[in-house]
């Protein structure tokens, strides 16, 4: 350092002083030197002159930036004085001056005391600031009485005698960095003060600086590491005749309002330390002025903006200005330098020398390099900053920029279109660049945790008293401890893979701290005793070392006590390292040691178990947990120990000060892991076999096993797994808690270990009820084990509860057919409890019909259509989506949604029967006339079809015949589709509609509105007349009026004439297929209508055929294909009229064959006057039918006529009666006597 000082020249000091004072030098001769590491790493150095001149010189400096000129040393690259700050920046070596000032005479204005926090000083006399005066004589230079001077940490005290006195008067100087005019500034300011002693001035010196020489490196960082942190400051001025101490008071930064510079914010990190003299472990909250804490914000931090960026390629330099780390960052980056810089570069192991007692030789011993208290004050300081900032200022960058405020402070508009404009116009600014800043910090974090986390190892090793014990062990010898003596601190925590030694050194304190000593079998109930009141965080156990494990009779216990009591010491200062020892090699170290004793397997696996922590590595705890398993299969009780004493140590974890969510999530995962470790291993054998006392294996049991499992971890509660006022007793809805929860459903998903669960039902335990009451939504097996454990307990109604949930789960793992199943069961259980339960067996018979009549269908239906390859792939993957939703039960409104959505609207006309809610009479006629006629955007639809259908008269009625399936209500859901029908006969729509209304009339009751005999009826004639027209246009090779005769001609005609004056004969097809519906349907079941009956209905059909036509025709949707045949009001009366004498022949034909009875020909006799009158307007009608094609038709149905109305003349007049027996004769009167004619009257 001397030699780099002497190569600058006394000229080049000169030109630099010049330059920044606009002064030449007083004196060319340095009287005191201080050297110092800076916050940013560099070298420093404080000079004064004999004429008191202070000069401040910066090693390494980049130009433009370390000095402002001045000529190069030898090293500087040929930078000159006035470097252009345009130019590129380079870096330059050597000392550079940096700063000068001076001396400040006393008498100046009075500065009192800063309200808002400043770093003003109080010292016997007036505070003064700082400003130019006059410098001192020049002739002091040659004076040849040294003046003392002192520097440290800001302040100096420099002693001045002036010529022709006897007196002294000590000047104080000291920088304060965050008085108001310097915040408003920018920077910081010297604050002067003098005392004027009537004694020359031998000697000053900082009270603290002797620590340097106690111990090896002791005092190095006792001093310097808490400077601009300590709010007082002592200093001793040796006189004449006395000691003098004088002691300078810094006022603590206030907390009223929200720190603003990056100097505000370190302090508030520093005030955020424990006292002293606490112990290391404790980590309460801080307290600090005001009593709150000011949460971190970025709202200064960012990327530079575009002008800045622009200045900075405009200027030539290579690289782009750097991103604002903001205020608390800066604050903490300060912070971390002031407490870590004085052992930043020093190694964590030292070497001594020591006086052997017996022969007055010297032999090489080694130590810690920082003491005891060293290490307490660093972690004092690091801890609270480091989680402060670890909890505040990572999330903080989460969320973005904040506020200055204190916590609560959200700044969030209220409104979406605010929100939106306030992330859209910052979002592109700031995200980038908090992103970077936020790895940056996390970086930053790591490193000083890892330091922290040393310092926690090295307070272990001085708790113990055994740290040179350790550091001779041949566990740490070679390389690590080379590595420790050789490679400083930063180099050590730069990474984690640079940790290496100090992982080491800690697998020396578990393996030299009790672990290798012999120890006593010590049962679950009497190591759960010996628990320290430490780990519930109430205080601490006193450590002990290795040698106080053989001092009594129970010594191997004890060792195995203090072993335990290093390794949770370990776990709770040093987590990140304490996981990273290679317990692999802690166990063979174990292993010659446990062989002494008594069952060497168990207490190998609990001294294995006591070395891993929380925080190891995922390899230690998959590795305990195959030693768990495999001895579990010698001792099973001892086994269940072990694994119950580390549960007890992972939920510990909640307990820690502010967990994260990852550490949590580990310790739940690493208990499943053991517990599922430990019970693998008693597979299906329902005993298993323990040690007996003479050594002979007694079987016991596995519910025994289990049961004692159950009730150690009753207590143990988990973090995020587990409620906070959560009860061992407390039988609710929830369940158990999270370790009994791994433990059954362990055994509820192992088949071959259901037995325990059924046995465990019958006990205590834990609460088994309501575990299974929990997850009987997820798994079946568990409802079906509680609803038959209740029904067995004599509790039906509690069993159709559970059966109900079951059949009402939410996932879709268990089908539809399985859940209509568990609700008939559920009814059938609950009848069990009649009458009581009359109103639960009525609402469970609601859903039952509901899932058996509408459901079931509707779900076969969407199957159905997923699996048509012909359907378009959008209604398809819709089917096959809802398909999936329906696994589940749903209500009725659902199931109408959906079936209306597909144009399902047999379906629907059985959901409107089954809800009172539906508009009935609006349904039932819509509902109707969907069936046959869809919507063209419904998925049967030739519009929706893949391919056209291979006739097109299917494409008529899609629903009817296009769909691949013979029935319609299917209960089946596992009906195979039918082939594609390729051919087209006259009786197929007659077929698909029986087919249908035959199922509709066992899905819908008899008296159900949806029956309507005049809709269904006037549908179905009308729906059979364009059927006809078609199939018979199709029939024919041409086209014209010609030909549309002959296919009207053709159709009905029987194959022969009939006689004259006898009726067609229904057998003839081509009649019987037109009269299906009057002559089938009507006839059967809902409607039971008589041939008098249907005679009566067509007649009224017939009369108001005009009206109803229209209505019907106005409610068809479009089509798309023009192809269906428009009919006329002509074709239809003539199709009902072929329908009417159908009946009619089939009346007649009926009484005449004497399968009537006395009652029918009475009936038919009375009846044929309102049928002749029909006849005779039907005859009236044909003869006004327009049309050549149609007029045809209507010749042919008034020959049938004539001979229809001929038959029933006949019949009815031989069912006329005979007249009834002449009334008896009257008595014959006598004639009366003549009179005589009067003349007149003659």
């Amino acid at each position: 350092m001397l030699e780099e000082l002497a190569a600058i020249s006394i000229n080049e000091v000169s030109s630099q002083h010049l330059a920044l004072t606009k002064r030449h030098l007083s004196s060319r001769t340095i009287s005191h030197v201080f050297p110092s590491i800076g916050l940013d790493g560099q070298l420093r150095l404080r000079t004064v002159t004999a004429a008191g001149e202070r000069l401040l010189f910066i090693c390494s400096a980049p130009a433009g930036a370390g000095h402002s000129g001045g000529a190069a040393s030898s090293g500087a690259g040929g930078a000159g004085p006035g470097a252009a700050a345009g130019k590129e920046l380079r870096c330059l070596h050597g000392f550079w001056l940096k700063q000068a000032g001076e001396p400040r005479p006393g008498g100046a204005a009075s500065l009192s005391m800063w309200p808002q926090g400043g770093g003003a000083f109080a010292l016997g006399g007036q505070l003064v600031a700082a400003s130019a005066g006059p410098p001192r004589n020049a002739c002091l230079q040659e004076a040849s009485v040294r003046e003392p001077c002192v520097y440290a940490s800001g302040v100096w005290l420099a002693a001045t005698q002036r010529p022709g006195s006897t007196g002294t008067e000590v000047e104080v100087t000291a920088r304060v960095d965050s008085c108001p005019s310097a915040v408003a500034s920018g920077g910081s300011r010297n604050l002067f003060t003098s005392v004027a002693l009537d004694s020359p001035v031998f000697d000053l010196a900082e009270e603290g600086a002797a620590l340097a020489a106690v111990g090896v490196g002791a005092g190095a960082c006792a001093g310097q590491a808490d400077g601009d942190f300590r709010t007082t400051r002592s200093f001793a001025v040796l006189l004449r005749g006395s000691v003098q101490v004088y002691r300078l008071s810094f006022k603590t930064q206030s907390l009223s309002r929200p720190p603003t510079t990056a100097a505000e914010c370190c302090a508030h990190f520093a005030q955020m330390a424990l006292p002293i003299g606490a112990a290391p472990s404790q980590a309460p909250a801080p307290i600090v002025e005001g009593g709150r804490l000011w949460s971190w914000s970025f709202d200064d931090a960012g990327v530079p903006s575009f002008e800045e960026q622009r200045r900075q390629l405009e200027s030539g330099r290579p690289l782009p200005p750097a991103a604002h780390l903001g205020r608390w960052f800066c604050g903490l980056l300060r912070f971390l330098a002031v407490v870590l810089r004085p052992v930043w570069d020093a190694p964590l192991v030292a070497p001594v020398q020591r006086r052997c007692a017996s022969d007055a030789t010297r032999g090489d011993g080694r130590c810690l390099a920082l003491s005891e208290d060293a290490v307490r004050q660093l972690l004092a300081r690091l801890r609270p900053a480091l989680r402060f900032a670890r909890q505040q200022g990572l999330a903080s960058a989460h969320l973005g920029s904040g506020t200055s405020r204190g916590v609560g402070g959200s700044g969030v508009p209220s409104g979406a279109a605010a929100r939106a404009l306030r992330y859209t116009s910052e979002r592109h600014s700031k995200d980038e660049g908090l992103a970077q800043i936020q790895q940056l910090l996390s970086r930053v974090l790591d490193v000083a945790e890892r330091a922290q986390q040393v310092f926690g190892l090295l307070s272990v090793l001085h708790a113990q008293r055994s740290a040179f014990r350790i550091l001779q062990s041949a566990v740490v010898a070679g390389p690590s401890l080379d590595a420790l003596l050789t490679r400083p601190l930063g180099t050590l925590v730069g990474s984690a893979e640079a940790l290496g030694p100090v992982v080491q050194l800690c697998a020396a304190v578990v393996v030299e701290s009790g672990l290798t000593t012999p120890a006593a079998e010590v049962v679950f109930s009497t190591r759960s005793g010996v628990r320290t009141s430490g780990s519930s965080g109430t205080g601490r156990r006193p450590l002990r070392g290795a040698g106080a494990s053989t001092s009594a009779s129970s010594g191997g216990a004890e060792g195995f006590v203090a072993s335990g009591e290093v390794c949770r010491e370990l776990e709770e200062m040093c987590p990140g390292i304490f996981a990273q020892v290679d317990l692999s090699y802690v166990q063979a170290r174990l292993g010659p040691a446990v062989n002494q004793g008594p069952g060497p397997a168990g207490e190998l696996l609990r001294r294995y178990a006591t070395c891993v922590s929380p925080s190891s590595l995922g390899d230690h705890w998959v590795e305990l947990a195959r030693s768990l398993q495999n001895m579990a299969g010698e001792d099973p009780r001892k086994a269940a120990e072990v694994c119950a004493e580390k549960l007890e140590q992972l939920q510990q974890l909640r307990f820690a000060a502010a967990p994260s969510e990852e550490d949590l999530t580990l310790a739940t995962e690493r208990a499943k892991l053991l517990l599922e470790a430990l019970l693998g291993a008693l597979g299906s054998d329902p005993k298993v076999r323990f040690p007996g006392g003479g050594g002979a294996a007694a079987p016991m049991p596995a519910r025994a096993l289990v049961e004692q499992l159950l009730r150690k971890t009753a207590a143990l509660r988990f973090s995020g797994q587990d409620s906070a006022d959560a009860s061992p007793a407390r039988g609710t809805e929830e369940g158990v808690n999270f370790v009994h929860g791994v433990i059954l459903d362990h055994l509820l998903g192992s088949s071959q270990q259901h037995h325990i669960l059924e046995e465990l039902l019958d006990g205590n335990a834990t609460d088994m009820e309501g575990f299974l009451r929990s997850r009987c939504a997820t798994n079946p097996l568990a409802g079906e084990m509680l609803w038959k454990h209740c029904l067995r307990r004599g509790r039906p109604l509690d069993a159709s509860a559970i059966l109900l949930r079951l059949a009402e789960r939410s996932d879709k793992e268990v089908g539809l057919l399985q859940r209509v199943h568990s609700l008939d069961l559920a009814r059938q259980v609950a009848s069990r409890a009649l009458p009581r339960s009359k109103d639960l067996v009525e609402q469970l018979s609601a859903k039952l019909d509901i899932a058996i009549r509408v459901q079931v269908p509707l779900h076969h239906e969407l199957q159905l259509l997923a699996a048509d390859e012909r359907v378009t792939a959008r209604w398809r993957n819709a089917a096959e989506q809802r398909r999936e939703d329906l696994q589940k039960l749903m209500n009725l409104q659902e199931l109408y949604q959906t079936a209306t959505d597909f144009s399902l609207y047999h379906i629907v006309l059985v959901i409107a029967d089954t809800s009172s809610s539906v508009q009935e009479k609006e349904v039932r006629t819509s509902a109707w006339i969907t069936i046959f006629f869809p919507p063209a955007a419904s998925p049967y639809s030739s519009s929706e079809l893949g391919h056209a259908p291979a006739a097109w008269q299917h494409g008529l009625f899609p629903l009817l015949m296009l769909r691949r399936c013979p029935s319609f209500l299917s209960r089946d859901a596992c009906a195979s589709p039918t082939p594609v029908l390729t051919a087209v006969s006259q009786d197929e729509l007659q077929q698909r509609t029986t087919r249908l209304l035959s199922e509709m009339a066992t899905a819908l009751r008899d008296s159900s509105a949806m029956w309507d005999v005049r809709c269904i009826a006037t549908l179905l004639e009308y729906c059979n007349c364009l059927w006809f027209q078609s199939v018979g246009s199709a029939a024919l090779a041409g086209d014209g009026a010609e030909s549309q005769a002959s296919a009207h001609a053709s159709l009905p005609t029987a194959s022969g004439e009939a006689e004259e004056g006898r009726p067609r004969s229904t057998t003839d097809p081509q009649r019987a297929a037109r009269s299906w519906v009057a002559l089938t349907v009507l006839l059967q079941r809902p409607f039971h209508f008589t041939l008098g009956d249907v005679v009566k209905f067509y007649a009224a059909m017939l009369e108001q055929l005009p009206s109803w036509l229209k209505d019907l025709q106005s409610m068809l949707p479009a089509d798309p294909s023009r192809r269906r045949p428009a009919l006329s009001e002509d074709d239809v009366y003539v199709h009902l009229g072929e329908v009417v004498l159908a009946v009619l022949d089939q009346w007649v034909t009926q009484v005449e064959g004497g399968r009537a009875d006395e009652r029918s020909v009475e009936d038919f006799a009375n009846a044929w006057p309102s049928v002749e009158g029909v006849l005779s307007r039907l005859r009236s009608r044909l003869l006004e039918v327009e049309g050549e094609a149609v007029r045809v038709v209507a010749q042919r149905l008034l020959k049938d006529l004539r001979r229809s109305e001929a038959a029933g003349r006949r019949l009815s007049a031989r069912c006329v009666p005979p007249p009834r027996a002449p009334p008896p004769a009257l008595p014959v009167l006598p004639p009366p006597v003549p009179v005589p004619a009067l003349p007149e009257l003659a």
